[in-house]
């Protein structure tokens, strides 16, 4: 299974961008946001893209922490109310 932290930080926005945004997007989105706006939107999005990997990573281990406190890893919960109605 594939984890945030194992994605590949270097051309992920990038592949994004060319896979969602054709020439016609590209030219309207220069239009409304100024020339180059999709290598200034890559070019912010790697800028913050450590601090969002180490963010998603505190984000998956205090849910692993939850899951394991609760017995839900083990599967000790079912026949239990969820735990959102707790």
């Amino acid at each position: 299974i594939a984890t945030i932290a194992s994605l590949p930080l270097d051309g992920t926005v990038k592949s994004w961008i060319r896979a969602t945004a054709p020439a016609s997007r590209a030219r309207r989105a220069e239009r409304a946001l100024g020339t180059d706006a999709l290598a200034r939107l890559e070019a912010d999005a790697s800028a913050g893209m450590a601090g969002f990997n180490r963010n998603a990573r505190r984000l998956y281990d205090n849910f692993m922490r939850i899951v394991e406190r609760t017995g839900a890893a083990s599967g000790e919960i079912r026949g239990r109310r969820a735990l959102s109605a707790r």
